[in-house]
């Protein structure tokens, strides 16, 4: 049996610590920065939505007029395994700065607001805004007349 001792000072085994966290977060930084460079995909954002003001501020952040209450108001479950139209969907999220893997299997809720103000469209366009603990984690415009479309918040307003 070997016994192995040496000998130290208190400052040497702080500067190592601190040596050795800092080693740590910049390898955390830099594995966060890969998978942005990767994906193309910012971190999600964190805007309010904790009440009505709030997600009609959001919707006119976007160059969009919304009637000032929801058409809906829906608890939702995001999907656990997410099929064919949930990828697109996702992938859709994705473009616009938003992820929904982070919450497979949880209730979000959808506030849809009628757009007032869309080009070549006086009715029957919509923003659904899916909010999770008083946060946007997505959502979309869309159109819910025969022929409709759908797309993330930036659009083309005019």
């Amino acid at each position: 049996m070997f016994i192995l001792s040496f000998k130290t000072s208190r400052l040497k085994l702080i500067t190592a610590g601190v040596a050795v966290l800092a080693a740590f977060l910049t390898i955390i930084y830099a594995i966060s920065s890969m998978a942005t460079a990767q994906t193309g995909v910012k971190p999600e954002k964190k805007t309010d939505a904790t009440d009505n003001g709030q997600r009609l501020e959001f919707i006119r952040s976007f160059g969009y007029q919304a009637k000032s209450d929801p058409v809906e108001v829906a608890e939702i479950i995001i999907p656990t395994e997410f099929d064919e139209v949930y990828l697109d969907y996702n992938k859709m999220q994705k473009e616009q700065g938003y992820d929904l893997t982070g919450f497979r299997g949880k209730r979000v809720k959808r506030y849809t607001y009628e757009i007032t103000n869309y080009p070549e469209h006086s009715a029957g366009v919509r923003a659904d805004i899916l909010v999770s603990d008083g946060k946007v984690i997505g959502g979309n415009v869309c159109s819910i007349l025969e022929g409709g479309f759908i797309h993330g918040f930036s659009a083309p307003v005019q």
